[in-house]
């Protein structure tokens, strides 16, 4: 959600109301509860956890009918999972949680050794890129990464480094 937080009560420098929100975003990413009203960071964190999910299996997320409503049920059958470690499906599962407070926040996010090794291998890749006199855009993952990389990361496994 495009939203500035914590929420300001004057005039905002993004055009929005007054003391409201701006109601930016898509669907297929939407928690359950926010069709209720019920608009927070546990919101944010399931919309968070839907991206992981379709960026890790690259499907389409749908965007109505029983497949979205499936998946804010915890209901992952229609999904291939096969190809994913148990650390990233489980970390996808408790940010996709039907129930807001059941959640993981955003410090167990950062803190998930998924997460943690994905930082650790960022972090190194800029000091090589600084060492070698490089761009920092060179360790970043749109500009390429070394064999192994994800394995590193999602399974746990030390890179090859020769």
């Amino acid at each position: 959600m495009a939203s500035l937080w914590p929420r300001r009560s004057g005039g905002s420098p993004m055009g929005v109301g007054v003391g409201g929100f701006e109601r930016e975003g898509d669907k297929v990413y939407l928690a359950r509860e926010v069709l209720q009203g019920t608009y927070g960071k546990a919101a944010d964190i399931f919309s968070f956890g839907m991206m992981m999910l379709e960026t890790a299996t690259n499907i389409v997320v749908p965007d109505q009918g029983e497949g979205w409503h499936r998946l804010r049920q915890e209901d992952f059958s229609q999904i291939d999972l096969s190809g994913l470690s148990a650390e990233l499906i489980e970390l996808i599962r408790s940010m996709m949680r039907m129930d807001p407070g059941k959640r993981v926040d955003v410090q167990m996010v950062y803190d998930h050794p998924v997460v943690a090794r994905a930082r650790t291998a960022m972090e190194r890749a800029h000091a090589e890129a600084l060492a070698r006199g490089e761009s920092t855009f060179a360790a970043s993952p749109l500009a390429g990464v070394g064999e192994g990389f994800l394995d590193e990361i999602l399974m746990g496994e030390a890179m090859d480094m020769s």
